[in-house]
């Protein structure tokens, strides 16, 4: 679904919000159950980014085989017009989301894209993500020199030891977090949680987000 509301001034005026269906879970053409909303890029002026597009970058995920990154855009100030958003083929934009194909092969169902500043990264796209799924224990990273790539091999940076202690504990959701990052670094998250209410009741501490930084170094 899409939620918009119009801006007061004292921050979005939710009574006012409009929700409608959107077209954005689909089969691709190659029969690929593929849908939209994982992770959302502004690249924009606004957004403070090395090198602006004006455009919004909207990556989805496509089950083929594995969990693969596709991409949309359409421009900031029409972001509410879905049926202007254009999908990447792997050669240009199209209109046609049947033919978005996958930018990188391997990611979680959550996960972040966002432009580096400072280091050697600068300029860059860096996807963090998790690997394995939602059991997956590994935070990792890939960077190219676009929202769309192309991009390099998966490269794992930080190991969640947290399942290790049992209680039905797992990792999930890594993502990077660059307005609370200085130049040249990139301050990733990821949550923790388990399946045990017991755990739960006995643990407080299980339930809540742990923090990585990620420093380049040349």
């Amino acid at each position: 679904a899409h939620v918009a509301a119009p801006m007061g001034p004292d921050g979005p005026e939710l009574e006012r919000q409009v929700q409608q269906d959107t077209p954005l879970y689909f089969r691709s053409a190659g029969g690929h159950t593929t849908y939209f909303g994982a992770a959302i890029m502004p690249n924009t002026e606004e957004a403070g980014v090395p090198d602006p597009d004006g455009y919004v970058y909207i990556y989805g995920l496509q089950q083929d085989g594995g969990t693969k990154l596709v991409a949309a855009r359409e421009r900031a100030g029409d972001l509410g017009r879905i049926e202007c958003w254009r999908y990447w083929n792997g050669r240009e934009w199209t209109e046609r989301k049947e033919d978005c194909a996958p930018i990188v092969p391997d990611v979680s169902c959550e996960l972040s894209v966002s432009p580096m500043v400072g280091g050697f990264l600068h300029g860059k796209y860096v996807i963090v993500c998790q690997l394995g799924g939602i059991t997956g224990n590994c935070v990792a990273v890939y960077w190219g020199d676009s929202p769309v790539g192309p991009f390099g091999p998966c490269v794992p940076l930080h190991y969640c030891s947290e399942p290790e202690e049992g209680k039905g504990i797992y990792a999930y959701n890594a993502k990077g977090h660059p307005h609370l990052s200085p130049a040249g670094e990139l301050l990733v998250s990821y949550n923790v949680n388990t399946t045990s209410m017991d755990a739960h009741m006995a643990h407080a501490g299980i339930y809540r987000p742990r923090f990585v930084r990620i420093r380049q170094i040349s």
